[in-house]
């Protein structure tokens, strides 16, 4: 979302389970502008032998935060989390 100069809040939450033997690739960008605040919250859970790779690209925003949590309900899964934050000037990201 580029909103000019307007001041943002944005939250977004989301859930997600991977059944078994499945293979996910998950992608999630944000940018918006230097005034904006900007929270999401990633929930996956993985059955057995289901595989998870998440990468977050995050520029931009005031203040952003991604909070990803991966739970394994069977054994065998597998999980690999990436992570690409750009920030210049007075910008906060975790």
């Amino acid at each position: 979302i580029q909103m000019g100069e307007s001041t943002l809040f944005i939250y977004n939450e989301c859930e997600y389970k991977i059944q078994k033997n499945a293979k996910v690739e998950f992608l999630q960008t944000q940018s918006v502008n230097l005034k904006s605040l900007h929270l999401s919250r990633l929930h996956f859970q993985l059955e057995a032998n289901a595989f998870l790779r998440t990468c977050v690209i995050s520029r931009g925003a005031k203040q952003s935060r991604s909070e990803l949590n991966v739970d394994f309900n069977q054994p065998a899964g597998d999980a690999e989390t990436l992570g690409i934050y750009s920030i210049d000037q007075d910008q906060q990201s975790d």
